[in-house]
């Protein structure tokens, strides 16, 4: 399982050994996540779904407080609410926001 600061977790697609050297590509295909619980970025490029604000592994309401109140403060640098990753905690990351939460984004693991 693999969990960013704002993301969903994603879970293998299939069960992986740590008895050694663990090597595992989620960007591949959608279908690497458990769930095929993954966003295109880019043609043949897959990753997490963000959003996931507050770590509960759904994008909803709860969510939006933490925007609303970094959004509200003008805050910027490394936060958890900016969620494009420009430094910035502003509109541009409510659509990212918006677009999960009207799309019921929540992890899918096994």
């Amino acid at each position: 399982m693999v969990k960013g600061r704002n993301s969903i977790p994603l879970w293998s697609a299939s069960p992986q050994s740590f008895a050694s050297n663990l090597t595992y590509n989620f960007s591949t295909a959608a279908n690497q996540a458990y769930g095929n619980n993954q966003v295109m970025i880019a043609p043949g490029k897959y990753a997490s779904f963000s959003g996931d604000l507050n770590a509960d592994g759904i994008v909803d309401g709860m969510d939006f407080q933490f925007w609303e109140t970094d959004n509200n403060n003008f805050a910027n640098g490394y936060r958890t609410a900016d969620l494009n990753g420009d430094g910035i905690v502003d509109g541009l990351d409510y659509q990212f926001w918006e677009q999960n939460n009207n799309a019921f984004i929540g992890e899918s693991k096994p």
